[in-house]
């Protein structure tokens, strides 16, 4: 694996001093179509981000405060420094197989009147900006960042608030809403803020999508304030009452420090459905991995029994993983997951792992494991195993001897700076230990996938396992295609997609919407929700009538070489492509209360070459299913209804 990251120096721009009082700089993409510009007035910082059509982010502050230093004001201009970035790397799971990025970066230093420098580092690419702080401080303690997003009010933006500290939570698990800009979390569900990231539309037809990345141990995650009065939105910290109370919400630093970036995605929606920029500016591969990319990673489809047997406390069954494990195989699938209290399994739950292991074959078993630990209270096992560094370590060590692929580790229910050193030691000893990880219950990821390719995906997503919990428990459709522009652009998403049973119906989409999401959404290891070896029920039962719904499942990939939006909005529908190899699948979401037909002049991007087109789409009722097999050569445009709340999958081929 290759990493690369340029630094080209340019001929440094003088700042414009625009009057006696007030200073600015700016640093535009290298096609000149998006700007961001810093200002300094009467000593405090601001910025405003914008293109020739839109203001996306109105003039906001910058800045922040530590024990020691408040870095938001009366601050002065010491220097400035430019250059030019290229991103290019490797992963081998998520929208798509290479990564490229060409940006202009500027870093301008201040200084307080007592000397300390604060660096601001701006770095900007044609889909969108990023920028964070910098300086060396010695020990001290992050009391404040004054960083903040003005959206102009009243325009369209769609978000999620925060999860209140409470039992499973917080674990990203509300639904996005529709909402105006500028009104308070507390007005939708909560008042303990705005989650990231945040999608708005500044201008017709033009969005930004607010976001955090590379959030490592000197720092913690951060939400947006519930309150956000004309649309100014301002960062917080954790809440003090997330796990339970345990670990300090303000983060801790020593010596050189770097903040994590502030990230602004920007542009029409295509931009935004593509953009990788999250990743670009995260830290590149983990010294742990000696500069090679990790062979063993593999990314791939898993069956997984929790959702169909949620009612069973142990709901692991020995010999139900086991038909679980031989059905995978005959599907063609990598993995199946074993979830909570295989640990019951018997006086030695390890031997019979390994009897399953070794019964697999080919298919790698997972295993879930709770990460309590003190910070949460759920009885799920097993628990204690992860928290003590060298009982974690003896654990992975145990596991991928005994041939282990990777592990679900769930229920971490805080973004403070504790548990952000805890997600990365989990990826350093499992890195060690040869085995991937899932993470649940959990902080949306922050672009750590780059540093650690072994994190495969991450809940953070209110998903399909919350059908299983009752009568409309679930997304509906609308919430589902809200993931498309919002959660799942910033990093691989467990969704847990694509399920066939009455329960599922009562969020009122179909079947139809229901097979779209494997193709819709995108995960390096995707959970497939229903049960899969009972015969008369979950997928076996919908093969039975419909084969080419097995075909789709065993051809559609967990990675993509390339993922391309085709039409689509918000709030009523969207339409994808995604590649891997010489194989093209689309999908389609439907949000709209009536019927949506879309046409897609499909060799536009898969060019020619094709034979045939398998689609699988909406039937006469929502538990129903229409497939259709066409000659590709007949059919340059393919024309699709989607029924209200609906959707369709096709594959090119």
């Amino acid at each position: 694996m290759k990493t690369i990251s340029l630094v080209f120096p340019f001929l440094l721009l003088p700042a414009a001093i625009l009057s006696a009082a007030v200073q600015t700089w700016s640093v535009s993409d290298p096609t000149q179509s998006l700007t961001f510009e810093i200002s300094l007035a009467d000593g405090q910082l601001s910025y405003r981000f914008f293109d020739s059509q839109t203001v996306y982010v109105e003039p906001s502050p910058l800045g922040i405060q530590t024990q020691t230093a408040d870095l938001s004001r009366n601050l002065s201009f010491v220097s400035q420094s430019r250059c030019e970035t290229f991103q290019s790397y490797f992963i081998n799971h998520g929208k798509k197989s290479h990564y490229e990025n060409r940006g202009n970066s500027m870093t301008l230093t201040f200084s307080s009147p007592e000397g300390i420098l604060l660096h601001t580092e701006v770095q900007v690419y044609p889909d969108g900006a990023a920028f964070r702080y910098s300086g060396n401080w010695g020990d001290t303690t992050i009391t404040k960042e004054n960083t903040a997003f003005k959206i102009k009010p009243g325009v369209r933006a769609w978000m999620q608030t925060y999860d209140k500290p409470l039992g499973g939570a917080p674990a990203y698990e509300k639904p996005y809403s529709h909402v105006i800009s500028g009104t308070s979390a507390d007005k939708i569900r909560t008042n303990n803020g705005w989650c990231l990231p945040a999608l708005f539309e500044p201008a017709a037809g033009r969005f930004l999508l607010i976001a955090d990345a590379d959030v490592r141990e000197n720092y913690c995650g951060i939400r947006l304030e519930s309150k956000c009065d004309n649309g100014l939105y301002r960062v917080r910290f954790p809440a003090d009452g997330d796990a339970k109370g345990y670990g300090n919400v303000y983060p801790s630093v020593s010596g050189a420090f770097s903040s994590p970036w502030r990230v602004l995605i920007a542009g029409d929606l295509t931009t935004v459905f593509g953009s990788t920029l999250v990743t670009d500016v995260s830290a590149p591969l983990d010294p742990i991995f000696n500069g090679i990319y990790p062979g063993w990673v593999k990314p791939g489809r898993s069956a997984w029994n929790w959702g169909h047997y949620h009612n069973i406390r142990y709901r692991s069954g020995f010999k139900r993983e086991l038909k679980s494990a031989a059905e995978a195989a005959r599907l063609g699938w990598e993995y199946s997951l074993v979830d909570a209290n295989w640990n019951t399994w018997g006086i030695n739950p390890y031997k019979k792992v390994k009897e399953l292991v070794d019964a697999a074959g080919n298919v790698g078993i997972w295993l879930w494991y709770n990460s309590g630990g003190k910070h949460n209270s759920v009885t799920e096992a097993p628990r204690n195993k992860m928290t003590d560094r060298e009982i974690r370590r003896a654990e992975m060590k145990k596991l991928s001897e005994i041939g282990i692929k990777g592990l679900k580790i769930d229920f971490f229910h805080s973004e403070k700076q504790d548990m952000i050193r805890y997600y990365m030691d989990i990826l350093k000893d499992a890195a060690e230990a040869k085995l991937m990880i899932n993470f649940h219950g959990c902080a949306l990821p922050k672009g750590w996938e780059r540093r650690f390719p072994n994190l495969m995906t991450s809940e953070a997503v209110f998903g399909g396992e919350q059908y299983h919990f009752g009568i409309d428990a679930g997304p509906h459709a609308d919430e589902n295609l809200y993931f498309v522009f919002t959660r799942n652009v910033t990093a691989s998403m467990d969704y847990t997609p694509v399920i066939f049973e009455p329960y599922y119906l009562s969020s009122g989409a179909t079947y139809g919407h229901s097979l779209a999401q494997a193709v819709m959404f995108e995960s390096g290891i995707v959970h497939y929700a229903d049960t899969v070896h009972d015969p008369d029920a979950g997928y076996q039962k919908i093969f039975a009538l419909y084969p080419e719904v097995r075909i789709m499942m065993e051809e559609i990939p967990a990675d993509w070489d390339e993922s391309v939006l085709i039409e689509g909005d918000p709030d009523t529908h969207a339409v994808v492509a995604r590649r891997k190899g010489n194989r093209w699948f689309l999908a389609g979401f439907n949000a709209l209360p009536e019927k949506k037909t879309v046409s897609v002049e499909w060799k536009q991007f898969t060019g020619e070459g094709k034979t045939e087109i398998i689609v699988v789409e909406d039937g006469k009722r929502a538990d129903l299913l229409k497939t259709q097999t066409l000659p590709a050569a007949d059919t340059p445009v393919l024309t699709v209804t989607m029924d209200k709340n609906g959707g369709f999958t096709a594959l090119i081929r």
